[in-house]
Parts: structure tokens; sequence; C-alpha cells
């Protein structure tokens, strides 16, 4: 069959002839499938009087025959059909079939109950709430070039039924203390805008007036499990409600839940204490654990701690937690308190230098690190110290002389915990054997009382004849010092 009504003209199905009569073709042709259109020829005009001649009349010319009109052909419809739900918010999808010739164009206009649907003029249509209840179909015209144009109207569709929301389980967050809000929290319900209302329920009842997204806990509520109903409504769809898991039990509420604090110095080797002041009403029982950097520390769970290394630079704080049967169980986090770093160096000082009277001793620290540490040192005569002996270096004085002095050196470094260490005692501090030479005054001091003349190198001792009027370049402790010098003792 061809895509278009097919028009057959031949000279031998229809021929005309100048008396007006049609020709008929041979008897073996075959007759068209399509209709065969003939132009019906003109009349022919009678004949004209002879002339007043005696000359014949000319003979009459044989007219040609018209053109036969070729008709406009038509576009071959395919079969329209409908699939998809029948559900508001589902979408239908026109199936056009198949149309002829190729280069059809189709265009498509939705029906409602048999009048045309605004704008929805695409193969899809989405479904509204205004098509609830009634029936629809598609029409679908097709138009191609040198062609009349077809169009079709598919079956209509069952009566739309009412959509079906999309619908989330909701949620509850909140304390369960007497007191405190509870808030409902729905999800995403669709297709987007749903109007939601809420109930919350009490042991399962509906709790009068509890109509809002929120709730706040009353006494009535202790003791008890709240849950709470949203239901979801738009128009054209059914509505939808849903059910919140149940709460914990209701507690009441503790009257008195302080925020606890730390005590004690935050180095390590120091104990912290944390004080969790009054809880309200008595008796509550307490628990505690303690965080290091925000991580709970394993077994720190009494109300003191002990600095470990561990510790160092980190930020500490304690929560207690609150118990009593009948009541919301209650946590409360301190401020931290932070904890100084440890110094990685921190040496024991030494002394060097001649313990004896006049010489000067030196502390010598060692390293400390990290670097750079600040470092002080305090000297001590007898474990006491010594007022104005904060340098690195002491000179022996004869407060000295028959004591022990050590040396405590204290190193501060910014974010760490200063340290002090002490050195060992020194021995005790003696007088020198002598003065040395170049000593200056007519008395010796009462430590070396033994004068030594060095231009004679005679030494003298108290009750001597000359002793009086020796002025000494060198005083000696014993004779034997100023014998091991290299002087001898005078005869007077």
């Amino acid at each position: 069959m061809s895509l278009y009504m097919r028009v057959v003209s031949t000279a031998s199905a229809a021929l005309i002839a100048l008396t007006g009569g049609i020709a008929a073709g041979p008897a073996s042709a075959q007759q068209p499938e399509a209709p065969v259109f003939a132009v019906t020829a003109p009349e022919q005009q009678p004949e004209q009087s002879a002339a007043p001649t005696s000359a014949p009349a000319a003979p009459t010319e044989e007219a040609s025959p018209s053109p036969t009109p070729t008709p406009r052909p038509t576009v071959l419809a395919g079969e329209v059909s409908i699939s998809g739900t029948a559900k508001v918010g589902s979408t239908l999808t026109a199936a056009a079939g198949t149309w002829q010739p190729d280069s059809v164009t189709l265009s498509y206009q939705w029906l409602r109950s048999g009048t045309a649907i605004k704008d929805a003029t695409r193969k899809t249509y989405t479904l509204t709430a205004a098509d609830k209840g009634r029936k629809i179909s598609v029409r679908v015209t097709g138009s191609a070039p040198d062609a009349s144009s077809a169009t079709v109207t598919s079956a209509p569709t069952p009566a739309v039924k009412a959509g079906t929301l999309t619908t989330r389980k909701p949620t509850i967050s909140g304390t369960t203390t007497v007191g405190s809000t509870l808030t409902a929290k729905p999800g995403s319900w669709g297709p987007n805008p749903v109007s939601l209302s809420y109930q919350w329920m009490r042991a399962g009842k509906a709790i009068k007036n509890a109509t809002r997204s929120t709730y706040t806990l009353t006494s009535a509520d202790a003791g008890r499990k709240l849950s709470v109903k949203v239901t979801g409504t738009k128009s054209g769809y059914t509505a939808a409600s849903r059910t919140s898991a149940a709460t914990g039990t209701i507690g009441k509420r503790l009257t008195a839940t302080p925020v606890p604090t730390i005590s004690g110095t935050a180095k390590v080797g120091s104990t912290l204490t944390a004080k969790a002041g009054t809880w309200k009403p008595a008796k509550v029982t307490l628990s505690y654990q303690w965080y290091r950097n925000g991580k709970a520390i394993k077994e720190a769970t009494g109300n003191k701690h002990k600095l470990v290394k561990a510790d160092a630079g980190t930020a500490l704080t304690v929560k207690v937690t609150g118990r009593k049967p009948g009541y919301t169980t209650v946590s409360r986090k301190s401020a931290a308190k932070t904890v100084q770093k440890v110094l990685t160096s921190t040496p024991t000082p030494t002394i060097s230098g001649t313990r004896k009277y006049g010489s000067t001793l030196t502390a010598k620290a060692g390293a400390w690190k990290p670097a750079k540490v600040t470092l002080s040192y305090q000297w001590y005569r007898n474990g006491k110290a010594i007022k104005e002996a904060t340098g690195s270096k002491h000179k022996l004085v004869k407060a000295d002389v028959g004591t022990r002095l050590s040396v405590k050196v204290t190193g501060r470094k910014s974010g760490y915990t200063t340290v002090t260490k002490t050195s060992a005692s020194t021995a005790k501090i003696t007088y020198p054997s002598s003065t040395g030479p170049g000593y200056s005054g007519w008395d010796c001091p009462a430590w070396a009382p033994i004068k030594g003349n060095a231009d004679s190198m005679i030494y003298h001792v108290k009750g001597g004849a000359f002793y009086d009027r020796t002025n000494p370049e060198e005083c000696f402790r014993t004779e034997a010092a100023a014998k091991a010098a290299g002087y001898r003792r005078s005869k007077r």
C-alpha cells in the first residue's frame, strides 16, 4: 500500500472524445486500486447554417483532452496509546505508533475528560490534583509537507486516583527530662510542598493541645515514654501519617547540677582534684571520667588524677555524671586545664674551684633542653640560702669557712614546668696555708698569724722579739706552711 492514497490516470482508462463520450479501454486492462478521476469534456457546439455559397463547409478539428487533476495525499496515522499509572503525581507517556511518511511531525495535546489541558503539549504529562477523578486521553496530530494532516485520539485512562505521598519516619531530639523541650524532626516529605501536622503521644495516647513540632515535658510525663505522630496532607494526594520511635523514660530534673572545677598544679607528677560541687536533691551518685585533649583517659575514673608524662602539654578536663533513681542522668564537664610541658634535659649542676677562703667557686649548670631555657642560681651554706649569692659564681668569705656549700639551679621556659636541680655539697671550706706573696698590711689575719719577711726569708711568730716590728709580705697559717715556703724561724 502506498504512503498516500494512490491516484491513477491513464489514457486507456479515460479517453475523452469530441462527441463528449468516454472511450473504453481494452477489455484486458486492469482496474486501478484507488478511484480514477476523469474530467468531462465540454459539450459540442451546434452546426452553423450553410453560407449562401455553393462551396462546402470546412471540416471541424478534433479537440485535445484536458490533464487529469492529482488529489492531495493524506498522512497515514499510527495507533495511539497511553502508558503509565493513572495516579496524581505519576507521569503518563503517549505512544504514537508508526506514522507515514517518515518525515511526519507529531504534536500532542492532552485532554482531561475530553477538554484540552492548558500547556500540556508534550509527549509526557504529569498528573496533577486537578486530574483526580477524571479520565485522561491524548490527541496526536501528524503533519507532513504536501500532505493532509491526520489526528488520532487515544482511548481514555481509568479515572485518575489520588497520589501517594513520599514519607519519612520522624525522629525526636532533646533531653528526656521534665522541663526540657523535645523537637520533632519529620524528615523530607514529597512531592514538595507537603503540609505537616503534629500530635505528641504519651505512652501511645494523644496529649491534649500538644500539636506543635516542639513539646516541653511536664511532670505528667515523668516515668513515661513519648512519641510523635506526623501527618502529611497535599491536594490530590491521600493523607499519610508516620509515628516516631518512643523516647527513653522521661525523668525528673535534678535541681542542682554544678559544673565541676579542677584544683591542683598542672604539672607532671602533681595530682589534680575534681571538685564536683553539691548536687541536689540528695543523694545523687557521682561518677568521674578524666579526658586528655577530649579523649577519655583509660582507668582515670576517680575524683583525683596524678599527672603523668603523657599528660604534658595537653588540656585535661573531667566529666562528672550524676545519677538518681527516677531522675534524668546528667553530666557536666569542667573547663580545660593545660598541663605544662616537660623539659627534656635538666642536668644536676656541679661546683668547680678551690674550696678555700678567698677562692671563687663556679656552678656548672650543664645543657638544659629544649633550648632556650632561662637559668637562675642560688648558693647555700649548710643548706641555708646565702643572701645575694645568686650568680653562677661565689667568692668564698670568712663565713663560709668550716661550712659546706651547694648551689641550686632553676630552669624556666614558657609553657614548660619549672625545674630546680641542686648540686652535691662541697667539702668543708677551709683557710689556705698562707695569704700568698704580696700581702699588704702590718697585721696578719687571725687565721694566718705567722709573719713572713720576704727580704730575709725569716718568719716571726707572736711573742717573738721582732713580731710587732715586722711588716709581712706573706702570712702563714702554720709554721709548717712557712717552712714549706722556704722561710726559717726567727731566733729571737
